[in-house]
């Protein structure tokens, strides 16, 4: 909800943007209970531009001066340093046109994106065909706290509005990373998937990696018995989380097992997964 020419405008948040303010650590607000953060204008109305956020209202433009240039004015709430920073964190960390007009937009440089080697310019494939596996740092050997870091980047680079024609059906989210026990040498990334209408249908995807074999099984609880389109939907996100995997191990430096792996995948159905 934004207040637009001092009337309550509600705008619709795309799968992106809601990514964008978990790593800000935004929580919306309730309806009647309490008020969520006011974001900042010059944000607001960037995300508006690159259609991360829309609202199905007439007439609802950012203000603009007479060359069309955006112009906040009045009781506008700041990017500060600290905002910026996070901001180029999660750009330089994404991919596609819209993240690179959204920095030009903000005026944020994130052109250090992959200063840490010469294959900056490549295309994601050409960076995984020259990606060295043995030059890494395996996955088994990061702090709990670098995997729940990838475990959250990870979840930010899942793309799911592809699986439904951009159409924003499905919250991607991440909810744990580390050694699966303390005596066990598995490590895990768990992402969950939730539809965000209709059906309250759940998939709790948990990556299971050995300091043998690397990624090993792609786990998935669903709180639905699912029929074979929701089979064939589930597979194809699970494969946009691998892809995600894979690329966030190329930009991190981390070996997490061979391609020809004997990668397996389980389903299981339990009605009650918010512990899992």
């Amino acid at each position: 909800m934004d207040g637009y020419k001092g009337n309550n405008t509600t705008f619709q948040v795309r799968d992106p943007a809601e990514k964008l303010f978990q790593h800000l650590d935004y929580q919306p607000g309730i309806r009647n209970q309490y008020q969520g953060p006011r974001i900042p204008d010059e944000l607001h109305w960037g995300l508006f531009e690159i259609n991360w956020i829309y609202t199905n209202e007439s007439g609802v433009s950012p203000p603009t001066n007479d060359v069309g240039e955006v112009v906040i004015t009045g009781n506008d709430v700041e990017i500060t340093e600290e905002i910026a920073e996070d901001l180029k964190l999660f750009l330089q960390q994404s991919h596609g046109d819209d993240v690179r007009e959204l920095a030009e937009i903000l005026n944020i440089d994130i052109s250090d994106k992959t200063e840490k080697s010469d294959i900056n310019d490549l295309t994601k494939s050409e960076q995984i065909e020259r990606y060295d596996a043995s030059k890494a740092t395996h996955i088994c050997e990061l702090p709990d706290s670098r995997c729940q870091e990838i475990a959250k980047q990870v979840a930010q680079q899942v793309d799911l509005d592809s699986l439904s024609d951009g159409i924003p059906e499905w919250e991607t989210t991440y909810t744990h990373g580390g050694k699966i026990t303390q005596d066990a040498e598995q490590y895990q990334l768990i992402i969950k998937t939730e539809r965000k209408t209709g059906s309250e249908e759940q998939y709790f995807n948990k990556i299971i990696f050995t300091p043998e074999d690397g990624i090993k099984t792609v786990w998935t609880m669903t709180n639905v018995m699912i029929d074979w389109n929701q089979r064939i939907q589930l597979e194809q996100q699970r494969g946009e989380i691998i892809k995600s995997v894979i690329s966030v191990a190329v930009d991190e430096d981390l070996d997490i097992g061979g391609s020809m792996c004997d990668l397996e995948l389980t389903t299981e159905y339990e009605p009650s997964i918010d512990q899992f």
